[in-house]
């Protein structure tokens, strides 16, 4: 069985390190992806909330989400919660709150 080193870190501050095995190593990485795309979800609410309608390239800086594929698991997340619009104006893409 192929098993990964994990290392936690506890409430207290205290370094934890766990041998897990591959599979139950995965699911932790889904979750992780899951709370890091919730927090940026989170944060373009909270940016459109204060500044209105932006294009993606200023939500992906005033969010400071780092790549492409972060900025769109969010987008779709608020997508599916109803929560922003999408347009097209020319060949920029624009997010609002809805």
């Amino acid at each position: 069985m192929l098993q990964h080193a994990l290392i936690l870190l506890s409430e207290k501050g205290e370094i934890r390190f766990s041998i897990v095995p591959k599979l139950i190593f995965n699911n932790i990485k889904i979750i992780k992806k899951n709370y890091v795309t919730g927090i940026n979800a989170g944060n373009v609410w909270n940016a459109l909330n204060e500044g209105g309608k932006l294009n993606v390239k200023d939500l992906k800086k005033a969010t400071k989400i780092k790549t492409d594929r972060e900025l769109n698991l969010t987008l779709g997340w608020l997508l599916r919660e109803d929560k922003v619009v999408v347009e097209e104006e020319g060949k920029e893409v624009f997010v609002s709150l809805k």
